[in-house]
């Protein structure tokens, strides 16, 4: 081959190799913003629900989970005489279920517009908690007029929910 043709199909190949590394530039550019751009909305969203999370629900709604708490703590005092009657069980739970219900409505149903899975645990958590008590009540075996008894079934299980509670609240992402 002569020298000049050489050099011809060298510039050629030369040119050639600079539009397909300009292409293959031009297509990781894209693909990288696209990635980008979708890992931005990701977090766009995350943000907007923790920001409704605490603007709908822990600025305004902690309040009631607090107070169900103390309140389901104040109800199951009774179930500490030493033959709690019946009718007082079923009075403590009838109350359980009532301030249930009410934390459902000022706390739990605000959860759902937010994120439905969080909703689901935190009512999850206060559907156990309530069979729990309604359990350790109607037992028959357990002494709870025997304040270690009463702590380690009643008292125990009230702030183990409420920390459960808090601690998916507070470890929510967004996600």
């Amino acid at each position: 081959m002569p020298a000049p043709q050489v050099a011809s199909w060298l510039n050629s190949a030369c040119d050639i190799a600079t539009v397909i590394i300009a292409v293959v530039n031009v297509i990781l550019l894209l693909y990288t913003f696209r990635k980008t751009n979708r890992k931005d909305e990701a977090n766009l969203e995350k943000g907007w629900r923790i920001g409704q999370l605490k603007a709908l629900v822990l600025d305004y709604t902690m309040k009631y989970l607090y107070a169900f708490f103390d309140d389901v703590g104040n109800a199951t005092n009774d179930l500490r005489l030493k033959e709690c009657p019946i009718e007082i069980k079923n009075r403590i739970e009838d109350t359980i279920q009532d301030l249930s219900r009410t934390l459902r409505l000022r706390f739990t149903d605000a959860l759902s517009a937010i994120d439905e899975g969080l909703y689901r645990a935190i009512l999850q958590i206060t559907d156990n908690l309530q069979e729990n008590l309604y359990r350790t009540a109607f037992d028959e075996s357990s002494d709870l007029s025997n304040p270690e008894v009463f702590d380690g079934l009643v008292t125990i299980r009230i702030s183990q929910a409420r920390t459960e509670m808090l601690r998916l609240l507070f470890s929510y992402r967004g996600e």
